[in-house]
């Protein structure tokens, strides 16, 4: 059945009245052979987004010493249109992101770690470089940035007997670049970001930078970073979230069905439940939420048969419609949903000039901030993991910036949430922040 269509926002002191309760986030115990390992969260496909190297390698120390907030100081910071502005950034580089690569592929993208990223990038540029990047973050000065994400960094964090969101962000310099000792101070005053000066043309750098992101996502990503001669500066920030469901799947409910993937059936495990609670229905597709027990929410989209997922993102509009939009109403959900886990690599530069920023990728760079030496955003890579199942939800993101020279270039009826066919996704944190969003083709990949 559908239901009518009207624009309705959760705003973020609705969200602020759900306490934080139930399930232990994950936390990987230690080993202590001569000094401490991390040891890896699960087994991981080989390659670039988890290798085993980076476990073998110990952090290197900070230049300078960063003062972070405790997690969950409930001061409330953070405004709510500024939330509005971090998820019309998620929206909008999603509609880029997601049509060019969601094809056939599952994807998880982190709006927020790609958000983060360019926020820590942000203060080292200046003149219009500075302004494009502002543009595309949807503020209007660099202290409206400084100010409302750090408080958003504040507000969004957890860590308690029940769950975690965990944000990082850090500075990697090469010992060849002259860099300016207020760019750094700026970026740990205001963004927590930690800041390490080593020669990152070496082998060793890009198994320091991987631990460094292993540790900051409970090892659920520990990429083994590339390296090369011309890099000058690498900005990384990450994104952890784990969290369970509030009302969880009956694993004795599980049991196989054929999932519709776009190359054709495949044979899954389906996670079964019936809840009462809201849904949106519109022209093409049908809209519901699960709730997780700190606050936050998963929101999936369904797609009417014969209704492409990519069509209901096929610009920041588009995907703020399908996930933003409609009249809810209240009614039993019949929740049909396949347990899925996959990671993901892919370049935000595309994204990023879709949005505005171009200058920072060309000669024409302003990053005097960092340094007087003439540079330009050389590679922006994101690495992401995601796992779902009956208990609980967890996702992870890593988006790196590399910087270089510029001379090297209640109804009558339930809705039935039956997820058998290629579906959206997103995440959303206590503050209504969009953390995660992608697409769903082939839960058996």
């Amino acid at each position: 059945m559908k239901y009518e269509t009207k624009t309705k926002r959760r705003r973020y002191t609705d969200w602020l009245k759900r306490g934080f309760s139930l399930v232990l986030a994950a936390i990987l115990m230690a080993s202590l052979i001569g000094c401490f390992k991390l040891e890896p969260n699960e087994p991981h496909v080989s390659g670039v987004l988890y290798s085993e190297d980076a476990f073998t390698t110990k952090s290197p120390t900070p230049l300078v010493k960063v003062s972070y907030p405790s997690p969950s100081t409930g001061k409330n910071e953070v405004t709510p249109e500024f939330v509005d502005k971090v998820d019309r950034f998620g929206y909008d580089s999603a509609a880029v992101i997601l049509t060019a690569e969601g094809k056939s592929a599952n994807i998880n993208y982190s709006p927020l770690s790609f958000y983060y990223a360019l926020a820590v990038l942000a203060p080292g540029a200046d003149g219009k470089t500075q302004q494009e990047i502002l543009t595309a973050l949807n503020v209007d000065s660099a202290k409206e940035l400084e100010q409302q994400a750090g408080a958003l960094y504040r507000d969004a964090i957890f860590d308690n007997e029940t769950g975690k969101l965990s944000i990082a962000n850090s500075v990697w310099i090469d010992d060849d670049l002259d860099y300016k000792e207020s760019y750094v101070e700026k970026v740990a005053d205001t963004l927590y970001a930690e800041s390490f000066y080593l020669d990152l043309g070496s082998e060793e750098s890009g198994l320091k930078q991987g631990r460094w992101i292993a540790d900051n996502t409970e090892g659920t990503l520990a990429p083994k970073l590339p390296v090369y001669p011309e890099l000058r500066l690498r900005i990384i920030n990450t994104v952890y979230f784990k969290d369970s469901w509030t009302l969880p799947f009956d694993e004795k409910l599980t049991k196989a069905d054929v999932f519709h993937a776009t190359s054709g059936d495949v044979e899954v495990d389906f996670m079964n439940l019936v809840t009462h609670g809201e849904v949106v229905g519109n022209d093409g597709y049908l809209r519901g939420e699960l709730s997780f027990e700190n606050g936050g929410r998963m929101v999936f989209v369904l797609p009417d048969e014969g209704v492409s997922p990519l069509s209901l993102v096929s610009d920041g509009d588009t995907a703020y419609e399908t996930f933003c939009g409609g009249k809810e109403t209240y009614t039993d959900v019949i929740w049909k949903m396949p347990k899925f886990t996959f990671d993901n690599e892919f370049e935000l530069i595309d994204a990023a000039q879709d949005l505005g920023i171009e200058s920072a990728f060309t000669e024409r760079a302003d990053l005097s901030g960092i340094s007087d030496d003439p540079l330009f955003v050389s590679k922006i890579t994101q690495f992401t993991h995601l796992r779902v199942n009956e208990k609980e939800v967890e996702a992870s993101a890593a988006t790196a910036i590399d910087i270089a020279p510029t001379s090297a270039a209640p109804a009558d009826e339930p809705a039935y949430m039956i997820l058998d066919r290629p579906f959206l996704f997103a995440i959303y944190d206590a503050q209504g922040a969009l953390l995660f969003i992608g697409i769903c083709n082939n839960p058996a990949v």
